[in-house]
């Protein structure tokens, strides 16, 4: 697939809560983890029992150093494999197991202030 978010992760629907404009898929990432989505019916209408991709933009993708209580409902633990620095922003590389990766794209003063180093444990949280 060629789109311009970076993560493209490839996970099978395991639970849909129907509404009557949007609801809520739950996927299983092929690394083991759960992560869910809220999307249109329209949408979900074709999607049951399939594999799908969940897409994510780098920005889109916080970075904690340790677990935390938020809405966000997304939370995939990692190891940081990789941080490239920018002037501004850097990206942080993830890997979430089993091959897949997830990049978060944060500020420069976040990976310093949050001591990012390559093989922490970290999670990337998003919605």
């Amino acid at each position: 697939m060629r789109l311009s978010a970076r993560n493209q992760l490839l996970a099978r629907v395991t639970d849909i809560d129907a509404g009557r404009v949007n609801g809520t898929v739950r996927l299983e990432l092929t690394c083991g983890g759960g992560i869910s989505a809220n999307i249109s019916m329209k949408a979900i209408e074709w999607m049951q029992d399939k594999t799908v991709y969940a897409v994510i933009k780098a920005t889109e993708v916080m970075i904690a150093a340790e677990p935390v209580k938020i809405s966000a409902r997304n939370r995939i633990a990692g190891t940081i494999a990789d941080i490239s620095n920018g002037a501004v922003n850097g990206m942080v590389l993830l890997d979430i197991g089993k091959g897949q990766q997830i990049s978060s794209t944060i500020s420069m003063e976040s990976i310093r202030e949050l001591d990012l180093h390559v093989g922490m444990e970290v999670f990337a949280v998003f919605k």
